[in-house]
């Protein structure tokens, strides 16, 4: 069962989600969750199939595109030559998890209590005399 709250609500210090707000009651017999509560009973610490995510994920993590500009352009500019590029990290993530980077879940106790990934860009030019 992933320790984390991705998954569990009031688990080892962990709090309710949005999504915990669905829960079973005498009269909300169709909840998505069970009866929530944080008292420590055995029920609340069985293993059961229900709380197992989907972790897959697909992410674009880098993306480095450049061009070099041919010499028959440069003419008597001075150049050897000139770069032009265009980076980025951490452009698109594909997965079912919505809340947390699936990334991180599972790292130790982290609950999903940890930075995002950013998305970097970065443009340049390089130029060689």
């Amino acid at each position: 069962m992933p320790a984390n709250e991705a998954s569990l609500a009031f688990d080892n210090g962990g709090k309710a989600l949005k999504k915990h707000l669905d829960y079973w009651t005498p009269t909300n017999l169709d909840a998505t969750y069970p009866r929530i509560t944080e008292a420590p009973n055995a029920n609340t610490k069985l293993t059961s199939s229900f709380f197992l995510l989907d972790a897959s994920y697909l992410r674009l993590k880098n993306v480095y595109l450049g061009y070099t500009i041919p010499n028959k352009l440069l003419g008597r500019s001075g150049f050897k030559d000139i770069k032009v590029f265009i980076s980025g990290q951490n452009l698109l993530t594909f997965s079912d998890i919505k809340d947390f980077d699936p990334e991180g879940l599972g790292q130790g106790n982290s609950r999903g209590w940890f930075y995002p990934q950013q998305k970097v860009f970065a443009f340049g030019l390089n130029f060689n005399f």
